[in-house]
């Protein structure tokens, strides 16, 4: 790995500018027991929706749209509400991997010499 960034997770203009520059994030949640029986995570307000009743776990988040996020868990992939993410998701790490493509137009450069200066 080059490098990281970590957005807030609760920054929703943050977590796509992330997913859309960087490919995905890789996110700690805290589970709700209610995400056991759940086609796509949404938020519980039951005593089964209690943040990490079921655990933390990670996963990683290529994709979104207007209705949630698509993350990449258990082998397969699994759909969240934006709920679902802002009350559960306590984490998330944009990883800069040497194998990563940056999109069309993205400053490599200047992104490099924005790392030097940080790591030295």
């Amino acid at each position: 790995m080059l490098a990281f960034a970590d957005p807030d997770p609760q920054d929703t203009l943050h977590v796509q500018q992330a997913i859309a520059l960087f490919g995905g994030l890789y996110i700690g949640v805290q589970l709700p027991n209610s995400a056991k029986t759940q086609d796509v995570w949404d938020v519980d307000n039951s005593p089964n929706g209690q943040p990490g009743s079921w655990g933390g776990h990670c996963a990683f988040v290529p994709d979104y749209d207007s209705d949630g996020l698509t993350c990449i868990t258990w082998g397969a992939p699994k759909k969240m509400t934006w709920g679902f993410w802002g009350t559960y998701c306590d984490e998330a790490h944009a990883l800069l991997s040497p194998d990563w493509r940056p999109p069309a137009g993205f400053d490599m450069a200047a992104l490099q010499a924005d790392l030097a200066a940080v790591i030295g």
